[in-house]
């Protein structure tokens, strides 16, 4: 009969003999050779300074023109003067420059009232969220007393900027060149000169090769007519 160590022995060697037969799926069979990881291409480097704000989408929230329009019921009908049916769409048009919702006063016009003569120009003013806004409402040079159709145009003295609004032109305007577009962190909405730079930036990331990649700023300026434009 065998004694108990020689019994343990055996049992150990059992326990070690099956251990180490076993599969580990982390390790390869003996025998096996194995291959390193197929590396991808290297990322392109990329050159020029990041803008805070990424644009990765069409802005929500932006005014319909269905929503201005409603939000600003226009005056006609007889008995309506000619400044009562400009006032509204003096409205309208700084609720469409701004592109988004907000509370807006009732136009009024200095004198009360818009001066009818040839090139003749009145001031009106609009009020929205907090902002004035002077719009010259200028007659047409061919205007004669009793016209029933008056040919005017009208120029704001400054452009409502809203950081919604552009954001969204950005993302339709550089949609098409990259798949990276950023742009300074704006004001939520402010007053801008015609004319001249707003100081402020987008941008799109360029792909110059497959090495190398560049951000294209591009300042936002006002045009003389009111109109925003990058670059």
């Amino acid at each position: 009969m065998a004694s108990p160590s020689a019994f343990l022995r055996v049992l150990v060697g059992v326990v070690v003999v099956a251990a180490g037969g076993g599969c580990d799926p982390g390790t390869p069979e003996a025998g096996a050779t194995t291959s390193p990881a197929t590396a991808g291409p290297p990322s392109p480097a990329v050159f020029g300074r990041e803008r805070p704000v990424k644009i990765t989408g069409p802005q929500a929230g932006l005014l319909t023109q269905e929503q201005i329009e409603a939000a600003v019921p226009g005056t006609s009908g007889p008995g309506v003067s000619f400044t009562e049916q400009v006032l509204p769409e003096l409205q309208e048009k700084t609720l469409d420059m701004g592109g988004v919702p907000g509370k807006i006063s009732t136009a009024t016009c200095a004198g009360g009232k818009i001066k009818l003569a040839p090139m003749a120009g009145t001031w009106c003013t609009v009020v929205f969220r907090g902002l004035r806004v002077d719009w010259n409402v200028v007659i047409g040079s061919d205007y004669e007393s009793g016209d029933r159709v008056v040919h005017y145009t009208v120029h704001p003295r400054k452009r409502i900027l809203t950081a919604k609004l552009l954001y969204n032109h950005a993302w339709l305007y550089y949609r098409e060149m990259s798949d990276e577009v950023r742009c300074d962190k704006l004001p939520e909405i402010w007053l801008a000169d015609k004319g001249k730079s707003t100081g402020y930036s987008c941008q799109y990331l360029r792909t110059l090769s497959d090495t190398e990649r560049r951000w294209v700023d591009e300042e936002i300026f006002v045009r003389d007519d009111g109109e925003f434009r990058f670059g």
